[in-house]
């Protein structure tokens, strides 16, 4: 049977306009219970919960620790509801141009840690690490342990064999072994974009590469 990675909540903000931290309360609580439906779907297909840019941009006249603080504070929520459940959750940073809000894996790292939940861990998107991290590579070691999860995109946001990037998912994988990462990967094919041809082709590659390095 056909296994499910996760649940993406990016349609909280793009189709509901709602976020986990706003200067609307009411959207902030849409947010948490729109959130946690997810999370019980999860629980029934046996997945993780993705938390992404659902967390919402920077509030107008607010500064960023007012944000890291509330976030931190609906995440842990979160989190414990999901415990409840037996469901993952992995926060996804996402890069600037995107949303304006925890864009490194330092800062996910600060949120996660504060956060404090054996059941939240990291999702590295490598398209958005390439774009805001020092290091892509340098960056996987150091969230080792706190990274469950992977979606693999090149460093023009393209799919991961395909997208004609400067991203190296060869040696990508070769990091991913040195950790012990032995969990999802995620390939960024957009399937309306990409040719059947140039999808068979990303995938048998990366399926190459986890056979290649055991993760």
């Amino acid at each position: 049977s056909l296994k499910v990675s996760a649940i993406n909540s990016g349609g909280i903000h793009y189709l509901f306009k709602a976020s986990l931290v706003n200067a609307d309360v009411r959207k902030m609580e849409f947010a948490l219970e729109k959130l946690k439906s997810y999370i019980r779907h999860c629980q029934k297909l046996g997945c993780i919960q993705q938390v992404g840019v659902a967390r919402g941009f920077a509030v107008p006249g607010r500064p960023m620790r007012w944000f890291k603080d509330c976030l931190v504070d609906v995440l842990r929520e979160a989190a414990a509801y999901a415990a409840q459940l037996q469901v993952a959750m992995v926060f996804e940073y996402t890069n600037r141009f995107e949303i304006n809000t925890i864009n490194t894996g330092v800062e996910a790292r600060e949120i996660v840690d504060q956060v404090g939940s054996s059941n939240l861990g990291i999702l590295i998107d490598t398209g958005h690490s390439f774009l805001e991290d020092p290091d892509v590579y340098q960056n996987i070691l150091d969230l080792n342990g706190r990274v469950w999860h992977f979606h693999l995109h090149d460093s023009n946001g393209g799919a991961a064999i395909v997208g004609g990037g400067e991203n190296d998912f060869d040696r990508i994988m070769q990091v991913c072994r040195q950790i012990g990462y032995h969990n999802w990967f995620s390939d960024g094919l957009f399937t309306l974009k990409y040719p059947q041809e140039e999808i068979r082709r990303s995938t048998s590659v990366l399926r190459q590469l986890y056979h290649k390095y055991g993760v």
